[in-house]
């Protein structure tokens, strides 16, 4: 093969080309080590896994033909082979059932929690300019930031009652099926089910605070109802992601982050686990500060004139 085809190959549509050296079968009977070149485009990112199943399957050829040599020559192929490592998970299939139901619960009393509030903040703020009541309610003695707390408690009140609901649906769900058998036991008592009721709270007020304001600043009703579509699937998404990826969570960092802060707590309620009532404290203070930033902007949102203007 000239050195030109090798790279004529390559910008054809091969990921790489293997070539054998000249003097390879006569080298490999002197049990020498003859050359094997592998020709590869760095630039071409797609052949990336050809070249790796490639490179794999060589090296598995190579250290059997070294053990057949080693063998022909009466020493042990072991003597190479200082250890053995092997991978065996300790894990029991309650640990699985139960790491999967850390998961798959938190994700679901906040997608319920998101979905109960949507539409009481729809109706307390789109809802009201298209009804054109807004404009009585800020004729009265009230400041913005009052009328604000007051939205604010009244889809709370909703979209926390749904959570609840759905927690004490899943955990009668739980009671009903047959978990023991495939060796799951579900072992969150009351106690467990009180503190994960307490930790949806603060996520309650920021999710409707948050919506509130998004549908402040909705042109209509309809504009409102798909903003807040939208805003439903981007915290399960992140969930999802934050997840499935490698990402350490245990750090107080994330512990303080809304959203995240919170599944990780009902993750490890559900699993039986005890959490950091400090870290919770601290977490939930975080969330109920940025709840009392929105309030000020949503305060701030109802003077503006623009706000009575519904197309």
């Amino acid at each position: 093969m000239s050195q030109g085809a090798p790279r004529e190959l390559l910008e054809e549509k091969y990921d790489a080309v293997l070539q054998i050296d000249e003097g390879f079968e006569a080298e490999y009977r002197s049990f020498l080590s003859p050359k094997i070149y592998l020709y590869v485009d760095g630039s071409n990112k797609s052949g990336g896994r050809g070249i790796q199943l490639i490179q794999e399957r060589l090296g598995a050829l190579q250290r059997v033909i070294m053990q057949q040599r080693l063998s022909a020559r009466g020493i042990a192929p072991q003597v190479l082979t200082p250890w053995q490592v092997q991978v065996r998970d300790v894990s029991t299939p309650s640990s699985r059932g139960l790491a999967i139901l850390g998961l798959m619960v938190p994700t679901l009393l906040i997608m319920a929690l998101m979905v109960c509030s949507t539409a009481p903040s729809i109706d307390t703020s789109a809802g009201e300019r298209e009804r054109m009541s807004i404009e009585t309610l800020l004729q009265q003695p009230f400041s913005g930031w009052q009328i604000i707390v007051a939205k604010v408690i009244a889809v709370t009140s909703i979209g926390w009652s749904g959570a609840l609901f759905s927690l004490v649906v899943l955990t009668l769900s739980f009671s009903l099926l047959p978990l023991a058998e495939i060796g799951v036991q579900f072992s969150a008592g009351v106690s467990a089910l009180i503190a994960m009721g307490l930790l949806l709270l603060p996520l309650a007020l920021l999710v409707a605070v948050l919506q509130i304001l998004l549908a402040l600043r909705s042109q209509s009703f309809k504009d409102a109802q798909i903003q807040l579509s939208i805003l439903q699937g981007l915290p399960v998404t992140l969930l999802l992601v934050v997840n499935l990826s490698n990402i350490e969570l245990d750090s107080p960092a994330w512990q303080m982050t809304p959203l995240i802060g919170q599944q990780q707590w009902l993750s490890l309620l559900m699993a039986g686990e005890s959490i950091s009532v400090p870290l919770a404290l601290a977490g939930s203070m975080v969330t109920l500060s940025l709840v009392g930033l929105c309030i000020l902007v949503g305060a701030r949102a109802l003077s503006r004139e623009s706000l009575l203007g519904a197309t």
